[in-house]
């Protein structure tokens, strides 16, 4: 766009080159998907590589790439990286901005680190300690990621029985306990979302049963998971979790506004109260209460959820990814509210792709393959290997030390 080819006689563009310059630029990305392909069919990893070809159709020797990894699976982050060392070594200068460590490890020569607006230093990845550029990141060293756990667990909460959504998921039954953290893993496409998308009533659901405190309830919409003290932080927070244009206090009262409300008219102190005592408890970040929820970094738009959850009178709290997209400082300061979650006595249902953060932040595990349950773990006696290897097969199979 912006510098398409002229035919020299009638002056209308010429389709035909720019189809063959665009299917040139693709096939030099191992791109797999036609140029005349609508951009709104395509995933956010082959949208990225239409980004990057129109950057490279104008001869670009400078390509800045702003967190091109957040929202990729580990497996288009690979093939992201192969893209960016083939440019690289065809000439092409370039600035990836990340948060994840693991980014700069892979790809960079150089890192050079800011924080709060201001320059930190620069080093070279090579030999350089990850404690050393932590450190940068946040300010001060972390000594300890996930915090340590010394909850004693309850009784069940929740229990899902056989449910199915045709072309999803299939029979998936699991139970969360008070205070526990149950992870839900496994590949890109394995229906962990969609699954915790039908027990809050977003998506439908074929067949299946929900109970709750040994009593069985019927869900239908979020709204009525609410009542039922359901809560769920989805994994895209701009769309789905905030009300970006809005302020903190909005935002944070949004999911229980009739508590606020008396004879018509807001208890706007009352409001203001309460998302000031949760913004302090959860240590949110923000000039004042009144900013606008687009202004925050990542991992305060999380907290920011968080606390409008906790509005309401929940029992179990579902989140997606809780940690994708933000800093390895705002991961601790989310790992410790989990962890101050479960203490409270609420069930955890968490969401996530990182072996680590699995291993180190639940006390079981639910291995999910292609919309069926694979494996479950008690997250004691688990291992990455065995976690991969019941999301890679087919054996259905039921690990050891299941109470």
């Amino acid at each position: 766009m912006g510098h398409e080819s002229f035919d020299p006689v009638t002056r209308k563009i010429n389709w035909r080159e720019l189809r063959k310059k665009a299917d040139d630029l693709l096939e030099s990305l191992d791109a797999d998907f036609s140029p005349s392909s609508t951009m709104g069919n395509l995933s956010i990893a082959q949208q990225q590589i239409v980004e990057i070809a129109k950057a490279l159709s104008v001869n670009a020797k400078i390509l800045i790439m702003d967190e091109p990894t957040a929202p990729l699976s580990r497996r288009e982050c690979e093939d992201l990286y192969r893209i960016v060392e083939n440019l690289r070594d065809t000439g092409v200068s370039i600035i990836f901005i990340s948060h994840r460590i693991e980014d700069m490890y892979r790809i960079a020569e150089r890192v050079t680190v800011l924080r709060d607006g201001a320059y930190v230093d620069t080093w070279k990845v090579p030999g350089l300690e990850q404690t050393q550029l932590v450190r940068g990141m946040v300010g001060r060293e972390i000594t300890q990621y996930f915090p340590s756990r010394h909850i004693q667990i309850g009784e069940e909460i929740f229990r899902v029985e056989n449910l199915s959504r045709t072309g999803f998921f299939k029979d998936i039954s699991f139970s969360v306990r008070r205070g526990e953290i149950l992870a839900l893993t496994g590949l890109v496409g394995a229906g962990r979302t969609e699954i915790c998308e039908s027990i809050y009533g977003i998506a439908p659901r074929d067949s299946g049963r929900f109970f709750l405190e040994g009593k069985e309830i019927s869900i239908r919409s979020p709204e009525e998971a609410l009542s039922h003290g359901i809560g769920y932080l989805p994994e895209d927070r701009m769309k789905q979790g905030l009300v970006l244009d809005w302020d903190l206090v909005r935002n944070i009262t949004l999911a229980s506004l009739k508590s606020f409300c008396q004879r018509g008219f807001m208890k706007q102190d009352q409001e203001r109260e309460v998302a000031a005592r949760l913004i302090n408890d959860l240590k949110v970040k923000a000039a004042h209460i009144y900013v606008k929820a687009s202004t925050l970094s990542g991992g305060n738009q999380q907290k920011l959820i968080v606390a409008k959850l906790l509005t309401s009178k929940l029992k179990l709290i579902i989140l997606d990814e809780p940690t994708k997209g933000v800093d390895v400082g705002a991961k601790t300061e989310i790992y410790r509210i989990m962890n101050q979650l479960a203490e409270q006595g609420y069930g955890i249902i968490m969401i996530s792709s990182e072996m680590p953060e699995v291993l180190g932040m639940s006390d079981r595990i639910v291995v999910l393959r292609e919309g069926r349950k694979s494996a479950e773990f008690e997250t004691a006696v688990a291992s990455q290997e065995a976690i991969l290897e019941a999301a890679m097969t087919s054996q259905r199979r039921q690990a050891h030390a299941i109470a």
